[in-house]
């Protein structure tokens, strides 16, 4: 097996705007979310557990096109909303591990 080298915090930014071109493009519109919102979802996307050893350019792009996608087909919805519902929080996570006796 080849190891894969972990993404820079400026390569997965690149990969998101790339991606944010891709999907407005593909779609004929020009995507609601700025580079704040994208640095937003980065800041997001990077904080969680594991990431710094474990976070891909797959897991990226599935974060990035999840949110793209969510907004282009639900346009009342705002950014930081789509953003908990598509990344959730590390309280999330938590509660899907707690076993109930």
């Amino acid at each position: 097996l080849m190891p894969l080298k972990v993404l820079t915090n400026e390569e997965i930014y690149a990969l998101m705007l790339r991606l944010k071109d891709i999907h407005g493009y593909n779609y004929g519109y020009d995507p609601r979310v700025t580079e704040d919102d994208l640095k937003r979802l980065l800041d997001e996307t990077v904080s969680r557990v594991g990431a710094s050893v474990n976070l891909t350019a797959r897991e990226v792009t599935r974060n990035t096109m999840n949110v793209l996608g969510t907004l282009y087909h639900n346009p009342e919805m705002k950014f930081k909303d789509v953003l908990k519902d598509s990344i959730g929080t590390p309280e999330d996570e938590e509660e899907d591990f707690l076993i109930d006796d």
